[in-house]
């Protein structure tokens, strides 16, 4: 490792000339003219890519401080240009930026004052000049902000604006538009620690650097920039990456990841627990084609995600309509029809997800959004866009059909995308309707622990069921606690529940475990399905709220299978 790590003096400020001219190198390494990173240039052929409706244009007057809003700037392709991916902070940094409004239009394209822009602003036009190149864009003046039919078209075509854009700063230190790219730092947490080793017994001898195992997760991936939602898809899509971090610069294409610390290579070694879509980014596009024969992509995809934050829960799906796009077209199911976040050719176990602990990812609890027929709606109940939560998938891992029994038939699938030209974006309505059979919560006996007594766990959105003598435990998992509130009855204080107004929808079974490891039987279910309840009235329209698994491995499965099957629509 020794020939990676960088023997240069390392300053207190990363605006350093030595920075500098490491930027440029990274940049310049990354050229058509560098066969090995041919791949970073067959990604999008600039001359053949879109070029975005506005680019904020740096060389438009005679002073070198002139900028304006370039309004066609189309018809001069190919056009390489530089995005900047930041966080906006909260309020009221937020509305101190002066950012494009339809009033705006004919002055910004005149010029935009280079004295009312904020730090961060500032900081990255100077990086994009000093890199030499022309054009930048930033969400803030290249949609205009108060005029949704462009926001619409502008955020549904955001993914490709990324993926076909030269280069993205990211500002990941920057905890909102009015810091800077550059920070001051403590020189010694970009120098490596050396530390002589003499474990005989281990037969370990000689000098070692000390490298923290998670130095790519702490330093990138870890920052108020990586927790937005709309930055997943910015990263993943990007073809190169210059990362200003809080400590020290990252550089990362679709062949190298470097930073001042290892300047030619970061070690494969220190980024070995980080997937593939969560590193920096500057992805490998032919070779994710391939990946995608890995059956958890989306999944992994979509549990990051839900992971971070969203200002507005109505941009859930159109800030990660870029990534489903890329997804589709590189997709060995090319007809494959998506559905508010889930791909109808793996339906069954995208419908098989859980809140993490009932939590979002700021570890407030986990909330609905609206049902279908508000203002708000977002996604259908059965989607984890429907939830403000940390996802997991269940059958993420195990794929594999013939492991399981289907217990429901998918009769049809139906969407109404907001926008038409995005089917990947917003929806108005979505709906599966399907035959299975519907338990009632009647037939079973609720209560708040596992065992009855208040040592055994009692986690926040789990209520568990018994038939019989305390047999067939079901433990169910609640999306939103506010959907499952059953009264209490005189043997509360004992952990007893009453019923709760919801039935139980299987999905799949498993009932050929005769070569599982008898440790692992408690961690694989031999039934799963949907908690629902019916979501106005009479009928047979049904609502999501929640989970359930059985964990009895097998026995007493009658509760549940050879029961009267009914037509259900889930919305």
């Amino acid at each position: 490792m020794e020939e990676l790590v960088s023997d240069t003096f390392v300053t207190d400020h990363m605006d350093s000339a030595a920075n500098w001219d490491l930027m440029q190198s990274w940049i310049n390494s990354c050229s058509p003219t560098n066969d090995s990173h041919c791949i970073c240039h067959n990604q999008n052929s600039v001359a053949n890519a879109d070029v975005p409706s506005r680019l904020i244009d740096l060389e438009a007057g005679d002073t070198h401080k002139a900028i304006r809003l370039s309004l066609s700037p189309g018809e001069r392709a190919p056009l390489p240009y530089v995005t900047l991916s930041y966080t906006w902070g909260p309020n009221p940094a937020h509305e101190l930026l002066p950012l494009l409004r339809k009033n705006a239009l004919g002055s910004f394209a005149k010029e935009i004052p280079y004295g009312t822009l904020p730090r961060l602003f500032q900081d990255a036009i100077n990086v994009v000049r000093r890199l030499k190149f022309r054009y930048l864009w930033i969400d803030a003046f290249c949609i205009i902000q108060d005029d949704e039919r462009d926001w619409q078209r502008e955020s549904a075509v955001m993914g490709d604006i990324y993926r076909n854009a030269t280069l993205n700063i990211a500002a990941g230190g920057a905890i909102n538009s009015h810091s800077s790219l550059f920070t001051e730092r403590d020189p010694s947490l970009v120098r490596l620690c050396r530390v002589e080793l003499d474990w005989p017994k281990n037969d370990v001898r000689g000098s070692f650097f000390a490298v923290g195992s998670d130095f790519l997760r702490a330093n990138v991936l870890q920052t108020p920039l990586n927790h937005r939602a709309w930055v997943l898809q910015e990263r993943m899509l990007s073809k190169r990456i210059l990362h200003f971090g809080k400590h020290q610069l990252f550089w990362k294409c679709c062949i190298d990841t470097a930073c001042e610390t290892f300047p030619k290579e970061i070690s494969r070694h220190l980024d070995i627990d980080t997937p593939f879509f969560t590193s920096l980014g500057g992805w490998d596009l032919d070779r994710f084609k391939y990946s995608l024969t890995r059956k958890d992509v989306w999944f992994e995809i979509v549990e990051t995600y839900s992971n971070c934050q969203l200002t507005k829960e109505s941009d859930k799906l159109i800030a990660l309509s870029g990534i489903a796009r890329m997804v589709s077209e590189r997709s060995r199911e090319n007809d494959d029809l998506y559905l508010a976040g889930i791909w109808r050719s793996k339906l069954i176990p995208s419908l098989l997800w859980l809140v993490v602990n009932g939590k979002a990812a700021d570890g407030s609890p986990c909330q609905r959004t609206p049902a279908y027929g508000s203002a708000d709606y977002v996604a259908p109940s059965w989607s984890w866009a429907s939830v403000r939560g940390k996802i997991v998938y269940k059958l993420r891992d195990d794929l594999d059909c013939s492991k399981y029994s289907c217990l429901v038939d998918i009769l049809e699938t139906h969407i109404l995308p907001k926008d038409i030209q995005n089917l990947y974006g917003q929806v108005r309505a979505c709906y599966i309707r399907l035959q299975g059979t519907l338990v009632s919560s009647l037939d079973f006996i609720w209560t708040r622990y596992y065992v009855l007594n208040e040592k055994s766990e009692k986690n926040y959105n789990v209520l568990f069921a018994f038939t019989g003598l305390f047999r067939n435990a079901v433990a169910c998992i609640i999306d939103d606690m506010k959907d499952c509130t059953p009264p209490k009855t005189f043997l509360s204080n004992l952990g007893f529940l009453s019923p709760p107004d919801f039935a139980l929808l299987p999905l799949i079974s498993r009932q050929n475990q005769e070569n599982v490891d008898d440790r692992k039987l408690w961690q694989i279910p031999d039934l799963e399905g949907l908690l629902v309840a019916r979501a106005s009235g009479k009928g047979n329209k049904y609502r999501r709220v929640g989970y359930f698994k059985s964990v009895s491995h097998g026995k007493h499965l009658s509760a549940f299978l050879g029961l009267k099957r009914s037509e259900i629509v889930l919305v």
